[in-house]
């Protein structure tokens, strides 16, 4: 499972909140609770591949 930690390492409390406030803004507090819970089921070779992937589209 993944963590808040996880999900948000090296960001600030700040910028956590206002990520998270911006999100629900732009598409809503269900579509964000829909991500959430996702994400936050992942195993742990999920999130690393997950993780993979957002790298490889920097």
């Amino acid at each position: 499972m993944v963590s808040d930690k996880d999900l948000f390492d090296g960001m600030s409390e700040d910028n956590k909140n206002r990520y998270k406030k911006d999100t629900i803004n732009r598409y809503g507090k269900r579509s964000f609770k829909k991500a959430d819970k996702k994400l936050k089921k992942m195993s742990p070779a999920e999130w690393e591949n997950y993780q993979s992937n957002l790298n490889n589209l920097i």
